[in-house]
């Protein structure tokens, strides 16, 4: 496995950003002698929102991502609707991990409890 950090400036993650952080992450691994087409991306807290929506996107390196990894994030609402039964349907076109625990007061535990009921509860 290969992992590579963002450098964001002040360390604040950045849509602008992403390719620029990313390419040289996959050239680098290629170097190593990687030649997979599994690649995955995570972020925390804010990082999670601009990696997911990074992922969805039309940018180069995002055709390549698999999946997504969330900590201390949830899947944006712009990526689940309701059914006209009130079911829960994603539109999300990747699969993505959520893991929620924050101690720095930035996620509210009821944004977490709405994220439970819809991805768990109500799906």
């Amino acid at each position: 496995m290969y992992v590579g950090v963002a450098d964001f400036v002040f360390d604040v993650p950045d849509p602008v950003e992403m390719d620029g952080q990313i390419k040289p992450f996959v050239t680098k691994t290629a170097d190593l002698g990687y030649n997979g087409e599994n690649l995955f991306i995570a972020g925390h807290g804010l990082g999670g929102v601009i990696s997911q929506q990074y992922a969805e996107s039309s940018k180069d390196y995002a055709k390549q991502i698999k999946g997504s990894i969330l900590a201390g994030s949830v899947l944006l609402r712009d990526y689940h609707n309701l059914t006209m039964a009130g079911d829960t349907y994603f539109t999300i076109n990747k699969p993505t991990y959520t893991l929620l625990g924050n101690l720095d007061g930035q996620m509210r535990i009821t944004r977490g409890a709405e994220q439970y009921y819809h991805q768990v509860l109500n799906i």
